[in-house]
């Protein structure tokens, strides 16, 4: 007996020795193991140093272990204070319990490079080379029944506080202060994972909070959490947009964010709900550069309202299907004002809009033939008003926007600038409103636009010259806008819209020339701006080099060769002439007649110098010009005085074609 008690000392004292041992020593021994692993990172370990284990307690403490690269020594990780603490015992009932964890006064270092991530120095993930071999075939899967976890994992608290990760990226250096960051109640197996989740920060200077339940069980995950994020500084953003929103040039101003959001896994489907998000920019400026062009885009203050946005990502990579969202609505909660300043104009042309009213209804990838309804209401330039609604299907098979809607007392002298720019005119006076009823089936383009002028007078831009004349086709705006003038000087048009979007051609029922085309086909890019000119869906705009005068044409009517009298086919044509000058009783029009050598069957492309030819095709030409006039007066009670006869042309160009040209 006395024996084994005597072995039973010695074990004892033995166990004692060694353990604290163990303790005393740890802290040199696990600094002395880990400095082979750290140079090969080039990094090196501070000699001030702590970390001790205590086998007693189950205890790990580590205190001022500062973490440096050995050739800039630069400082990549620091903890002043950490403490993990297992309770042991736990095990005989098949748990592992955390009974402390704790770190305070922290500094993490991460580094987001073009060929690899660093996390406190040390290489997370790198971008491997591409390679020609192919990737070997993966092996089916089994499953994996043997050494399952059988352990739960309890863990009461974990809580860091007063720490920092700078965060580098995109050549950008970010500032996360973690003030508190705890997770709680953590209960884990192989069945289930639940615990709390509490962050309370300030990132780049923004005060950030986040808390959430997280709950896996039954191979599906919920996560249950809200976020505030208050006066983030948007120019932190900036680095990571350049590239990847076009000509973003400058990006100032704050952003705060409310959100709930329920996050939930399960047969492979990542869904994350919100049915609330409050989105609030402040003081936002963003300067835009495209080319040698410059604007600026200023938001003082703004609250937006998302509500119930549901997004849902299949995570199967044999499965391919793109992600699919929903919201509820989207609200404008309180008027806004933005600023919009063009720098490409001398003197900048700066504009306000006041957005009274902006929303949008449902929306889901999911059903399709769901129609939204949309509104927009603003202001500008104290009274210019802007009211358009209508619904989308931009999600159907076949999508689908309409809109109605009317813009009121936009006055023209305040966008001369533009049309100084691009025409070499000036709106000297006149005020501008439209109604507008339009729709987008697929690319099919249908709808009126109904554009009234007022007391619309201009000039040729930097320049006093009133006398600039030089041949019959030309005439000054003013002029050419007299034929439209209703008695009270005001010019009112009724414009069908039809087309496509991959060739917009727009169905103008004028046959005057210019908007039939040149104007409404540049519409995809100059839409706004074009309608903002009245004459161009009626009238032919070109300027002569210099001069800034205006063209006014008619379409040409075509001929077949040794034609002479109108046929059925240009039937179309001669009607809308007849309507125009019905409309028109002061307007009259040359009527030249051109012939071309196949009229008399000679070819085209030849210079022809025979006197007999040159008469008879003189002739052929004078023979269309009488029988134009004919047919008009004949089916019409057009006065044939507004009808003039001019010289007879001749075209012996290879591509001639015999027609009428039509002047004023």
């Amino acid at each position: 007996m006395q024996t084994f008690q005597r072995i039973s000392k010695w074990v004892l004292t033995l166990f004692l020795i060694l353990t604290l041992s163990i303790w005393l020593l740890s802290s040199p021994l696990i600094k002395y193991f880990v400095n082979a692993p750290l140079a090969e990172q080039g990094l090196s370990l501070s000699e001030q140093s702590v970390i001790r284990f205590n086998p007693f307690l189950i205890r790990l403490s580590i205190n001022d272990l500062v973490l440096t690269k050995t050739k800039t020594k630069e400082k990549v990780l620091k903890i002043g204070e950490l403490t993990l603490q297992l309770a042991l015992h736990q095990l005989l009932f098949d748990n592992i319990k955390v009974q402390t964890f704790t770190v305070d006064n922290f500094l993490v270092q991460v580094k987001q490079l073009p060929e690899k991530l660093e996390v406190a120095g040390f290489v997370v993930s790198a971008q491997e080379k591409p390679t020609s071999q192919k990737p070997p075939e993966k092996a089916p899967e089994k499953e994996n029944t043997a050494g399952k976890f059988i352990y739960t994992v309890i863990m009461p608290a974990l809580t860091l506080s007063n720490g920092n990760i700078d965060l580098f990226a995109d050549n950008q250096m970010h500032s996360i202060h973690i003030d508190d960051f705890s997770v709680t109640n953590l209960s884990a197996n192989s069945q289930k994972v639940a615990s709390q989740l509490s962050l309370t920060a300030l990132v780049d200077n923004a005060k950030t909070r986040l808390d959430a339940d997280i709950l896996y069980q039954d191979n599906a995950a919920k996560i249950n959490s809200t976020f505030s994020l208050a006066q983030y500084p948007l120019a932190k953003v900036k680095a990571h947009l350049t590239g990847r929103v076009a000509q973003l040039d400058e990006l100032e101003g704050k952003l705060s964010l409310n959100t709930t959001q329920m996050v939930t896994l399960e047969n492979q489907q990542l869904q994350v709900s919100l049915p609330n998000i409050e989105i609030t920019p402040q003081d936002v400026i963003a300067k835009l550069k495209s080319e040698n062009k410059s604007y600026t885009l200023k938001v003082p203050d703004m609250l937006a309202q998302l509500m119930k946005m549901q997004v849902t990502v299949n995570l199967n990579e044999e499965v391919k299907q793109a992600p699919q969202f929903n919201f509820d609505s989207f609200l404008l909660k309180t008027p806004q004002a933005i600023t919009f300043i063009d720098h490409n104009l001398a003197p900048e042309l700066p504009r306000t809009f006041l957005i009274d009213e902006l929303s949008l209804g449902a929306l889901s990838t999911k059903q399709v033939e769901q129609v939204t309804p949309y509104k927009f209401i603003a202001r500008s330039n104290k009274y210019e008003k802007f009211n358009f609604a209508g619904n989308i299907k931009p999600f159907a098979k076949i999508p689908e926007y309409h809109v109605l809607g009317d813009i009121q007392e936009v006055s023209l002298p305040s966008i001369s600038a533009y049309v100084k720019q691009g025409l070499q005119l000036e709106f000297k006076s006149g005020q501008f409103k439209s109604q507008i009823k339009g729709s987008l089936v697929a690319d099919k383009i249908n709808g009126d636009i109904n554009i009234v002028i007022k007391g619309l007078e201009t000039s040729a831009a930097d320049n006093t010259e009133v006398d600039m004349l030089k041949d019959n086709a030309t005439m000054p705006l003013n002029a050419a806008l007299g034929m439209l003038k209703d008695g009270e000087g005001n010019v009112e048009l009724d414009v069908p819209l039809s087309g496509s979007t991959k060739d917009p051609k727009f169905g103008v029922g004028s046959f005057i020339s210019l908007i039939t085309q040149k104007a409404v086909m540049s519409a995809t890019k100059t839409y706004l701006i074009k309608t903002f000119i009245p004459y161009a869906n009626v009238v032919s705009v070109a300027m002569t080099a210099g001069d800034f005068l205006l063209k006014v044409r008619f379409e040409n009517l075509k001929y077949q060769t040794k034609q002479i009298k109108p046929q059925p086919e240009q039937e179309k044509y001669l009607q809308q002439f007849i309507a125009l000058m019905s409309d028109k009783p002061k307007v009259q029009v040359k009527i030249c007649a051109i012939s071309v050598p196949a009229d008399v069957g000679l070819i085209n492309g030849e210079s022809i110098t025979k006197k007999s030819a040159i008469s008879e095709l003189n002739k052929l030409a004078e023979k269309r010009e009488h029988a134009f006039k004919d047919y008009i007066i004949e089916h019409s009670k057009i006065d044939s005085a507004r009808l003039l006869l001019c010289a007879p042309k001749i075209d012996s160009s290879k591509k001639a074609q015999p027609r009428i040209e039509l002047s004023v």
